[in-house]
This record gives structure tokens, sequence and C-alpha cells, in this order.
């Protein structure tokens, strides 16, 4: 199935991406199964390349966990956006004002917020992440331009629009966020709250008592991620998850989970690499 959230052709950079943005958020909102790539090598020939290959719905660059500096991230935004796909951000928490700034003025879809604890940590990203308006009053977000999103509009039609232009994507991996999550997900702004299983597992106790990874299919934490996905449903946020194999994807789509990950760059060519290796030491051997 063609993804539904490529950027159509025509009209300037901008105002193209702006298409872009708002249909990927749209789709997250009404639980449009959307499969998407963590990018972890900082490189925007390695983003632009996984970016171009049909059937994933956007790219995701992450700075928490990768060599990730501001101008790297520009060139990877640049580089996804250039093969078509929405581009994510995924910044370091919910302090990380900073990040959220850099990746939204620098083109980004939307951003992704781990390390979330309570409602008072969403209201700082919702604060960060949005321009003042009568739906978002307690956006503060700071007004430049001119700045990628904005160019080929107005800086006021570009303001005006922007707030539905980002989508906000928070993660729930800390014990304080599982056991508070229908707080957290009342405040407004959040449109996906997605699960880091290895921290989340960890947090709870899970993989001390049950093992590594075996607590993921542990009775346990299927009960938790089902927790989670009924209060997103209650909350009107659209849950997230891993899910790295093709079984594991049917398995969180059955369970609701409609905002995938279902790789990451580093991950795939450490993959790639090993079967590559596999057949040199064959070739080695003789066979």
């Amino acid at each position: 199935m063609r993804s539904t959230v490529v950027a159509a052709a025509g009209g300037s950079s901008g105002t193209v991406a702006a298409a872009t943005h708002r249909r990927f958020k749209e789709g997250v909102r009404t639980g449009q199964p959307l499969f998407g790539l963590f990018l972890n090598s900082a490189s925007p020939l390695v983003a632009e390349q996984l970016a171009s290959i049909e059937g994933f719905d956007y790219m995701l660059v992450d700075i928490q966990h990768a060599p990730t500096d501001y101008a790297s991230l520009a060139a990877c935004i640049t580089a996804v956006n250039a093969a078509g796909r929405p581009a994510l951000v995924r910044v370091e928490g919910p302090h990380d004002r900073g990040g959220i700034q850099q990746a939204l003025d620098l083109g980004a879809a939307g951003i992704m917020v781990p390390t979330i604890n309570s409602a008072a940590d969403v209201e700082k990203v919702v604060s960060a992440a949005y321009y003042p308006s009568a739906e978002r009053p307690t956006g503060s977000r700071s007004i430049s331009w001119p700045i990628r999103p904005q160019l080929g509009r107005g800086v006021a039609d570009y303001i005006s629009a922007a707030n539905d232009e980002v989508t906000l994507i928070i993660q729930c991996e800390t014990r304080q966020c599982y056991e508070e999550l229908e707080g957290v997900l009342s405040v407004p702004g959040v449109d996906s709250c997605f699960v880091g299983p290895v921290d989340l597992s960890h947090a709870l106790g899970l993989a001390q008592s049950l093992g590594f990874p075996a607590c993921f299919d542990s009775p346990q934490f299927k009960e938790c991620l089902g927790r989670v996905v009924d209060v997103c449903r209650a909350k009107g946020v659209t849950p997230g998850n891993f899910a790295v194999t093709e079984q594991k994807a049917q398995e969180m789509l059955g369970q609701g989970f409609t905002l995938l990950a279902t790789g990451t760059d580093v991950g795939l060519m450490a993959e790639a690499a090993a079967k590559n290796a596999a057949f040199v030491r064959k070739l080695r051997e003789g066979g």
C-alpha cells in the first residue's frame, strides 16, 4: 500500500512540506497504520537512502541516543524531505526546549519527547512546541523568520497554520509516567503516546524478574501495553510502539498500536553486515 503521507509534487519546499506534515498529523490522529525507522547514525546519506525506499511513512532522526548535533540534524531533515517523507525528531527530554525549537525551525514534521514523568513535563513540551493561539493559549514557541517551514508563504499565514503541522509524540517509559498516564495524557496537545518498551520493562522491574528480552512476551508486560492502549483511547491519543519483526508488528497492530517503528538504521546495517559476514566466512572456509 502506497504511503498516504508522501508529499505531492509542485509548490515551494515549505508549502509542499506543510501539506505532508498536515497529512501525517491527520494520519496519526485518526489511527492510520504508519510505519517508519529511527535514524541513529547521524548520516544524511543514510537518511536519504532509507527515506527513498517505498513503504515507509516517516523517518525519525534521533538526538537522544545518537551523535546528532544541530548541523547534522538540519542535513538529515533535508535528506528525508528530499525523498518526500516527513521527518520526526526525538529530542533529549521535556527539558530540551532548544532541541524542540531547532527541530521545528529546521522543518521537522513533529517531535518525540522521551523520559516524560508527569503532566507538568507535558505542559513544558506543549508550551515549547506550539505558537500561542486560542487553541494553545500556553504555547510559547519563539517566532522567527525566514525558517524552512515558513518558506513560500507569509509569516502571518505560516504562524496561523503551524500548530496544525506539528505532530507531538510523548514517550511512556518511566514508572511514574505509566502510573500517572491518565493525567499525563489529559494535557491538550499530545497526538501520540509512544511506548519505550526497554526502559518501561526495566522501570517496572519486569526485565529484572522475568529476564530480557523474554519479558516483552510475558503476560505482565502485555497487560501493561493493554493499559497504555486503553488510556490512549480514553484520552483521544494514538498509541505507538516499536515492532522490529513482522510478527511483532502484526501483534502490536492487533493490540491497537498504530504508529510503529520497525527498525533503526544502525540495527538494519548491522543485520545486513552480519549476513554478509556469514557468507564471507563460508567463502574463507572453502564452502
